[in-house]
């Protein structure tokens, strides 16, 4: 018959012969001691360090916005071997960098790995801006003399080309007086 006297070094104790698993919350180096004491009532005892290392520090990537069909390049560090969640969007799971082309906003998952095996996650977030619907609405017909005002919408940010004079190219709203026909353009963006 034998007593099991643990010390794990974190400030916790066990008397059980197979202890359950211990959490070191912070890393660092431990003495963990086994004092054994038979029937008779003699000890025994072992020492030994057990090192806890920090996890590594995996960063995913800074989040970033793409246009729907375009691709992004997820680059992962702080560690020396990477995992990315599965995702048919991405062209490599098990590399620091990978290509992203995702159909809609996605959340993508890396978890890195030290030398000794220590691990950490990390998130980022990669948002398809989606196809919008440019218009421009106004009279496409005028006299000569006459102003028109053509009106874009369906974007945030708008540029009017022309071969003719564009006052406000930046407006959503261009208004101007042709003495010939003119071809208007607007590039948009969301």
């Amino acid at each position: 018959q034998f007593s099991w006297q643990w010390d794990f070094g974190n400030g916790k104790k066990d008397t059980a012969q197979n202890p359950e698993p211990q959490v070191y919350e912070t890393d660092g180096t431990y003495p963990v001691t086994l004092t054994l004491t038979d029937a008779s009532g003699c000890t025994g005892r072992a020492e030994t360090l057990v090192t806890v290392r920090p996890a590594p520090e995996v960063d995913a990537g800074p989040d970033a916005a793409i246009c729907f069909g375009s691709s992004y390049q997820l680059k992962a560090s702080g560690a020396v071997k990477y995992t990315w969640e599965e995702a048919p969007s991405l062209s490599c799971t098990d590399c620091a960098t990978t290509t992203a082309t995702p159909k809609e906003d996605r959340q993508y998952k890396v978890t890195g790995y030290d030398s000794f095996g220590c691990s950490s996650s990390d998130l980022v977030t990669v948002s398809v801006r989606q196809p919008f619907d440019l218009k421009i609405e106004g009279k496409k017909d005028i006299c000569i003399g006459e102003t028109v005002e053509l009106t874009a919408s369906g974007g945030f940010l708008y540029t009017w080309q022309s071969s003719g004079e564009v006052s406000d190219p930046a407006s959503p709203i261009l208004t101007a007086t042709p003495q010939v026909s003119t071809l208007y353009s607007v590039v948009a963006k969301d």
